[in-house]
């Protein structure tokens, strides 16, 4: 008679259900390594520094961004600690990545809304409006396309600003997620500090070091690295030669020939708008046999 041999534990070589086993890494309590949550943090780290140098300009005020933390968690836990006064920005990746968003509490979101109406920074301590929401829409396309212009990876994801919502029952409806890498950033704008939160699913986080993790080194942010990829950014320049209004109805007759009075001096100077905000005067001219606009000054400062 034989003795009776114990059956074999489930191994990663040899799962009970026939399914791959995923690493679970313990230094963590994540399936996300250290090293990949360390991988985060430095590529975010590097757009919080082009972020402060950008925004400076589009805010049109002191601006400073800096991550203060990198750590993975439970989407259940994630919507648990979501503020009442949350702004969500979800954000459609290409290539099969699943989609990310970005999350604005109500301090950095009055800071933002305030300057891009320009007023003073608020703090939103309340559900923010449908006319909010559309301003901090554009303060997020700017992060994004920001964040894009800096990074092959990012701009090869094609990432597309799909929806923005208040709560997390919301965000639940449009996407799905078990664990996530949630990073904050600090978001100084005009002397108010916020924060703002990039959040990924890990498969997203791991897809978004993938290509560096092997044989890597990590460093801390160069500024001089972000201030020369800053300076490859394009940035929308427009010269407006009049800002006027007709009535609704002569605009609805408008048609091929018709002549629109301007009543401008043709010595007044021109407006030149960056990034959507009025910064100098200029003089209309020719250079090189092109229309071209001679700097005056700064707009306000006589």
């Amino acid at each position: 008679m034989t003795e009776a041999q114990p059956n074999p534990q489930p191994t990663e070589e040899t799962p009970a259900d026939g399914a791959a086993v995923v690493p679970y890494d313990f230094r963590t309590g994540s399936e996300l390594s250290r090293e990949a949550l360390s991988q985060v943090r430095v590529r975010i780290d590097r757009l919080a520094v082009t972020l402060g140098r950008i925004m400076n300009a589009y805010l049109d005020c002191p601006t400073e961004f800096a991550v203060l933390s990198a750590e993975a968690m439970t989407f259940d836990v994630y919507l648990e600690q979501l503020g009442p006064a949350s702004v969500l920005g979800i954000v459609e990746l290409q290539g099969h990545v699943p989609s990310m968003w970005w999350q604005i509490d109500g301090v950095a979101g009055g800071a933002a809304l305030g300057r891009m109406l320009g007023g003073q920074p608020l703090e939103l301590d309340r559900r923010a409006t449908e006319l909010e929401l559309a301003v901090l829409r554009r303060f997020l396309r700017e992060i994004i396309d920001i964040w894009a212009s800096t990074s092959d990876q990012v701009m090869h994801w094609r990432p597309a600003l799909t929806e923005i919502v208040t709560d997390g029952a919301a965000l639940q409806t449009a996407l799905r997620a078990t664990e996530i890498v949630r990073v904050v950033i600090s978001a100084e704008i005009a002397s108010t500090r916020g924060e703002i939160s990039l959040c990924l699913p890990v498969a997203t986080a791991q897809a978004l070091v993938a290509e560096s993790l092997r044989d890597s080194v990590l460093e801390l942010p160069d500024t001089a690295d972000a201030s020369r990829a800053a300076a490859h950014i394009a940035v929308p320049v427009a010269a407006i030669v009049h800002r006027g209004a007709i009535s609704f109805g002569d605009a609805m007759g408008l048609s091929e020939g018709d002549v629109i009075p301007l009543g401008k001096p043709l010595d007044d100077p021109l407006i030149i708008s960056v990034r959507g905000q009025d910064k100098f005067v200029a003089q209309a001219g020719v250079k090189s046999g092109q229309l071209s606009a001679r700097i005056l000054g700064p707009i306000g400062n006589g």
